[in-house]
């Protein structure tokens, strides 16, 4: 008798650790069950579509969620509703258990059965920054090869023995997918995390020797350091040894040494600075791997330095986790690594980054013309603008639905310009803008705690809100700085010639970012229509 599929929607949202630890049990637990799971991470609007336009029949939601289980309730769909809590944590894991008994263990194991299946594991959904979200396919396949491309790629990272890995990232995100069974495939003890303000501590206790993060993680690293160095003779001492880090890091690129006097000062400011900032990622940090957007080159520089590489990843939903990844006996700064093992990448004619290899997703759920718009001849077409140089390295230039054409014909990446100002110790979110305009500018907008912080540093009175925050000298004068800084690695042409600090925010909520903190450009842009166009491009007057 044939097994009868399942299919099952997912609404991570609670950051209770039970509730976390529950995601984890019932992923597994339904992909050994040969059902399909789904994990969406949007409103309940987004999420209600889908389960229409999808038929699915249960929804698993994170108590207390009651709200969204109200309103799937009323529109009629799913037909069951499944609450996720500490209680039934302790079933859910005896549900597992059971089922795992009923098949053999070669099917658990990356190259057993489970592995060499093309049929769906699962469906997520992309973000949907540019639209509507689609709903990728995701084979067992895929996740199989990817977890054992990525161990003999990286054996350091999981195969190695005693590893560690402290997970941030929800289940919504396909990288915590793979890292999920990536750590039952290599030698990895996994924590599960969701509140970011026990990072620290949570890197202290555990001991992660990986470590995973946004870019944005690793600047507010370097911004406490900074801050709590202070104005006077620390923060003197801590802006030269911030130097003497990167000084040391370029000249390690090229394979070269710094200067005697170089040397000298790098060793006494590993004694008195370097080991101090690396003790807050915790006693057996080995390295760190970043991803999901730009990495301002003089951050990463500043962290190799130190002694504690920051790689570069690429990688993708439609891709099932990581393309590629910078090794750190190998780290070329300003590249994110070579393809991991088995994966092919290409550039094509229009200098877009293109992909093939089994991790290439089957394709987007019941929408074979975008499919096949995609996906060429087992060619993923990836939307990013990228650069592979002689002996394999691939960077990433742009993003093509990003690309600025401003109205002298310039082509201008955002991405690098936006990096480099988002630095800033004040700075939360910045978005450049200019297409079909006569010169590059940007939109800012604030951190309130962390430019409270950096301005009592600096001797200066907090302010209440964002709105007084925007209005503060001394906090524009330093986005001024940074945007100068950025300027420097850019062609006037290319250079931000003026920019806007903003009274309020970018969020998810607010629809001006998606679930994974990437900016929605278009609805930004609509959003701030009459300031771009009256203000930063003041109409000529007839």
């Amino acid at each position: 008798m044939k097994k009868k599929k399942i299919e099952k929607a997912f609404l991570p949202v609670s950051k209770d650790e039970m509730v976390e630890r529950g995601w984890y049990y019932y992923d597994f637990l339904v992909v050994t069950a040969d059902a399909y799971i789904d994990h969406p991470s949007f409103g309940t609007a987004i999420i209600a579509r889908v389960l229409e336009a999808e038929g699915y029949r249960v929804a698993v939601l994170a108590q207390p969620d009651w709200h969204s289980a109200d309103a799937f309730r009323e529109m009629g769909r799913p037909r069951y509703s499944v609450m996720i809590g500490g209680g039934n944590i302790d079933s859910m894991v005896a549900h597992y258990t059971a089922a795992k008994r009923r098949r053999s263990d070669d099917a658990y194991t990356p190259g057993g059965k489970a592995g060499r299946r093309p049929d769906r594991a699962t469906i997520v959904y992309t973000s949907g920054s540019t639209g509507t979200p689609k709903g990728v396919e995701l084979t067992h396949r895929n996740f199989a090869f990817l977890v054992l491309s990525a161990l003999q790629y990286m054996p350091r990272a999981g195969a190695w023995p005693n590893r560690r890995l402290l997970l941030f990232l929800p289940l919504s995100h396909v990288f915590a997918r793979f890292l999920e069974f990536f750590s039952f495939g290599g030698t990895i003890s996994l924590a599960l995390s969701s509140n970011m303000k026990t990072m620290v501590k949570d890197f202290e206790t555990f001991g992660p020797t990986l470590l995973l993060a946004v870019p944005r993680v690793y600047e507010k690293v370097y911004n406490a350091a900074s801050q709590r160095a202070g104005t006077g003779f620390a923060g003197k001492m801590f802006m030269r040894a911030a130097e003497n880090a990167r000084e040391w890091s370029k000249a390690e690129q090229k394979g070269e040494q710094l200067p005697i006097t170089g040397r000298i000062a790098h060793a006494f400011y590993e004694q008195v600075v370097y080991k101090k900032i690396r003790t807050i990622f915790g006693p057996n940090a080995d390295f760190a791997i970043t991803g999901g957007a730009p990495m301002d080159s003089e951050l990463s520089h500043f962290f190799n330095g130190i002694g504690m590489p920051v790689l570069e990843g690429y990688g993708m939903t439609e891709t099932c986790g990581p393309v590629c990844v910078s090794l750190p006996e190998d780290n070329r700064i300003g590249t994110i690594g070579m393809p991991m093992c088995g994966i092919t990448a290409g550039i094509a004619e229009d200098g877009e980054l293109v992909v093939k290899g089994p991790l290439v997703c089957k394709g987007y759920h019941n929408n074979p013309g975008v499919t096949a718009q995609q996906i060429t001849d087992g060619w993923l077409h990836t939307g990013d603008l990228g650069d592979i140089s002689e002996d394999g390295f691939i960077s990433i230039t742009g993003r093509k639905k990003d690309l600025i054409i401003t109205a002298g014909g310039k082509n201008v990446s955002p991405g690098l310009l936006e990096a480099s100002v988002m630095t800033s110790p004040v700075v939360n979110q910045c978005l450049v803008i200019g297409d079909k305009k006569p010169f590059v500018a940007a939109l800012v907008t604030l951190d309130l705690a962390d430019a409270n912080n950096w301005l009592e540093s600096q001797g200066a009175k907090p302010e209440p809100d964002l709105a007084s925050l925007a209005k503060n000298a001394i906090v524009h004068a330093e986005v001024e700085r940074a945007v100068n800084a950025a300027n420097e690695g850019v062609s006037r042409a290319e250079s931000i010639r003026k920019f806007e600090i903003l009274p309020d925010e970018f969020t998810e909520a607010n629809g001006m970012l998606t679930p994974s903190l990437k900016t929605r450009r278009a609805q930004i842009v609509e959003h701030y229509r009459e300031l771009i166009d009256d203000v930063i491009y003041v109409p000529l007057k007839k």
